[in-house]
């Protein structure tokens, strides 16, 4: 099962994907158009991370699952 790891980026949020390694898999970054996955939906999961990551504030330390549902949070 795979992990999501959602950060700040450079001009956007990214997600990071990780397996069991620990190294990302794949890196999807958004713009303006949504997100470069291949999936090229307008709602994919990743675009719904990021929307819960933004509304819970841009923690630091938030990893999702397949389903898009929050699976552990870094707590200060």
């Amino acid at each position: 099962m795979s992990e999501y790891y959602v950060r700040k980026g450079k001009f956007g949020a990214e997600v990071a994907k990780f397996a069991d390694t620990n190294l990302p898999l794949d890196v999807y970054t958004f713009n303006h158009r949504g997100c470069t996955c291949p999936a090229r939906v307008k709602n994919c999961k990743h675009t719904r991370m990021v929307k819960q990551w933004e509304s819970r504030g841009k923690p630091v330390g938030l990893v999702f699952n397949d389903s898009a549902e929050v699976i552990w949070e870094w707590k200060l």
